[in-house]
C-alpha cells in the first residue's frame, strides 16, 4: 500500500501516493508524511537513491516521514526554516516579547482574585477549553479536507504549545538542538512558567515593601493548570502519543521522525514518566485532597483553606464542590486516549465513547452557579461529538487495512453494552427494593415532614428582614430554584392551590381520593 503504477495500459513507473513517503534503502516500505498532504500533496515517483528523495520531500527534508531538517535550520510546523545569525535576542524577541505580556496578564488576574465571578466570564473560559479539545482532536491521524484544515484546524495553533512555537516563529531547534531529548526536556520545563511569573512579581513586590498572598497564588496556578489540563497532558506524555505506518512500524505523533521504542525514544521515557507523574497525576492527586477535606474545613470557616483552593469552588454549586475532579479526568482521558492505541478506529471511537458518558455526566450534575452555563457547556461538548462523529469520514482508508481494526470496534461494543447493563440491572434492583423491599411511607413520616416545613417557616418569621434579605443575596441560581419549587409544593399540596396563572408552571393538584 502506499505506492500506485502509472497508466496501466503502458507506463509501469511506481508512484508514491499523495500523503506518503518512502526511503531509498527501502523504497517499498511506504511510510504516512509528517504533514500528510500538506508535505505530500501529490502523487511522486519514488527514490532509489540519496540524490533523488528531493522529488519525494519538500525544502530538502530528509529521513522517515520527511520529517529532518538540513543543517543550520529548524522546523516550524511541516516546514523547514533557516535559522539566521540575529542572535539569541533577536532571533527570539516574538517570545520574549509573549513572555512579557503573559507576566502582566498573571499580575492582572493576581489583582482581581477573589472578585465574585460572572456568567460571561465561565463561558469564555469553557470556549476556551473547547478550542483545546479540538486542537487536541487535531492531531488525530486523519486526512483533513483542504477547507476544513485552513479555515479551521490551522487557527487552532494558538491553542496549544506547538502551535504557539509555530505562530511566535520560535527557533528553540537552533539553540537547544534538534534531539528528541531536548524537546521533551522543553516541554517539561513549558509547565514552569507560571511559577516563575510569580517568583519574578513576588520579588517585585518585595522591592515595594509589599507581599503576595501566597495561597491566592497557589490557587492562581493551580486555577491555569486546570484550565489547560489537556495541553499539559500533552506536553509531558508527547512521546507516547503513536501512530502507525502503512509498513507497519510505529512512529511518535508529535516527533514524527522517531520511531517507537528506538534508542532515543528509551533515553527520553524516564523523564517523560516522571513529567506525567508530577504534573498529571501530582496534580490530580492535589486536587483529590482538597476537595477531600473542603466539606469540612469549610464549615469551619477556614479562610485560608478557601482562598488556596478557590479554583475549585469558586465557579461550581456548593454541592458539586467535587465537579472539578470529573473534569480534569475527562481533560486526562481525552489527551490519554490517543496513547492507548495506534489505531485510529479505537481512538476516535473512545473518544466518541468518553465525550457521551462526559455529556451525560454534567446534564445530570449541572455543576455550575449559571444555568446558562451549564447549557452552554453542554452545547460546546455536543459540538465536540458531532466534530468526532463527522471527522471518521477522513480517516486514511488507503493507508490502512480495516481487516486489522474489527476486534477493537468488538471490545468497545462489548464494552459499552456491559457498562450500560450493569447500569439498567442497578435501577431495576433499586427499584424493586423500593416497591417490596422497604416499608410504605407512612403517615407518621409524612406528618414528621409537614411538621418541619412548619416549624422552618415559622423560625424563618421570627428572623429580622435585613438578615433574610442578606441571605437571599447570597443564594445561587439553583438554590433559587430549588427555593419556588418547594413553595409551588406547599400551595398545591397543602393549600390545594395553583402557584402560578401561567399554564407552562401549573399543576395537576391530587384529591387525595
Amino acid at each position: 500500500g502506499g505506492h500506485m503504477y502509472g497508466n496501466r495500459s503502458a507506463d509501469t513507473t511506481p508512484l508514491l501516493l499523495p500523503a506518503m513517503m518512502s526511503l531509498p534503502e527501502d523504497p517499498f516500505s511506504i511510510y504516512s508524511c509528517a504533514g500528510k498532504d500538506e508535505t505530500c500533496p501529490d502523487k511522486r515517483p519514488i527514490a532509489w537513491s540519496e540524490s533523488e528523495l528531493s522529488l519525494v520531500c519538500p525544502d530538502s527534508q530528509t529521513g522517515p516521514r520527511c520529517s529532518e531538517c538540513p543543517r543550520d535550520s529548524y522546523r516550524s510546523g511541516f516546514q523547514c526554516k533557516p535559522c539566521g545569525d540575529d542572535g539569541v535576542v533577536m532571533e527570539n524577541l516574538p517570545l520574549l516579547l509573549a513572555l512579557a505580556l503573559q507576566l502582566f496578564l498573571a499580575f492582572k488576574v493576581y489583582q482581581q482574585q477573589g472578585q465574585n465571578t460572572t456568567a460571561a466570564k465561565i463561558m469564555f473560559f469553557s470556549m476556551l477549553g473547547f478550542l483545546q479539545t479540538l486542537y487536541c482532536m487535531k492531531g488525530l491521524a486523519l486526512r483533513w479536507p483542504p477547507a476544513l484544515q485552513s479555515y479551521l484546524l490551522d487557527n487552532l495553533d494558538f491553542f496549544g504549545w506547538e502551535g504557539v512555537t509555530i505562530e511566535l516563529d520560535i527557533k528553540h531547534e537552533c539553540f537547544l538542538g534538534e534531539s528528541l531529548i531536548s524537546r521533551v526536556l522543553r516541554d517539561l520545563c513549558t509547565p514552569l512558567i507560571p511559577f516563575v511569573d510569580y517568583l519574578i512579581i513576588g520579588g517585585i513586590y518585595k522591592l515595594c515593601g509589599k507581599q503576595l498572598e501566597w495561597r491566592w497564588v497557589y490557587s492562581i496556578v493551580a486555577g491555569i493548570y486546570a484550565g489547560l489540563f489537556i495541553n499539559v497532558t500533552l506536553l509531558t506524555a508527547s512521546i507516547f502519543f503513536i501512530e502507525e505506518m502503512p509498513n507497519g512500524k510505529l512512529f511518535l505523533k508529535f516527533h514524527p521522525g522517531v520511531e517507537f521504542g528506538s534508542e532515543q525514544w528509551m533515553v527520553a521515557v524516564p523523564f517523560s514518566i516522571g513529567g506525567v507523574a508530577v504534573y498529571c497525576c501530582g496534580f490530580l492527586a492535589y486536587v483529590i485532597f482538597g476537595v477531600s477535606r473542603i466539606p469540612r474545613l469549610m464549615s469551619e470557616d477556614d479562610e485560608t483553606y478557601g482562598m488556596q483552593y478557590d479554583f475549585v469552588i469558586a465557579d461550581v454549586r456548593p454541592e458539586r464542590f467535587w465537579w472539578l475532579t470529573v473534569s480534569l479526568l475527562y481533560a486526562f482521558a481525552l489527551g490519554a486516549v490517543q496513547c492507548l492505541s495506534p489505531n485510529i478506529y479505537f481512538q476516535m471511537d473512545l473518544s466518541i465513547l468518553i465525550v457521551c458518558m462526559f455529556i451525560i455526566i454534567e446534564r445530570l450534575a449541572k455543576p455550575s452557579v449559571f444555568e446558562s452555563v451549564n447549557m452552554v457547556s453542554s452545547l460546546l461538548n455536543l459540538a465536540l461529538l458531532i466534530f468526532l462523529i463527522f471527522a471518521t469520514a477522513f480517516v486514511d482508508v488507503e493507508g490502512v487495512d480495516l481487516r486489522l481494526h474489527r476486534a477493537p470496534f468488538a471490545y468497545l461494543l462489548v464494552c459499552a453494552a456491559f457498562v450500560s447493563g450493569i447500569y439498567v440491572t442497578i435501577q431495576a434492583a433499586r427499584s424493586l427494593y423500593s416497591r417490596f423491599g422497604q416499608p410504605p411511607v407512612s403517615v407518621t413520616s409524612n406528618l414528621r415532614v409537614a411538621q418541619e416545613i412548619r416549624d422552618l417557616a415559622l423560625a424563618d418569621l421570627q428572623r429580622p428582614v435585613v438578615d433574610y434579605l442578606s441571605d437571599l443575596q447570597s443564594m445561587t441560581d439553583f438554590d433559587v430554584d430549588l427555593l419556588n419549587e418547594a413553595a409551588s409544593t406547599i400551595l398545591v399540596h397543602f393549600f390545594q392551590t395553583q402557584p402560578s396563572e401561567h399554564l407552562h408552571k401549573q399543576r395537576i393538584i391530587s384529591t387525595g381520593e
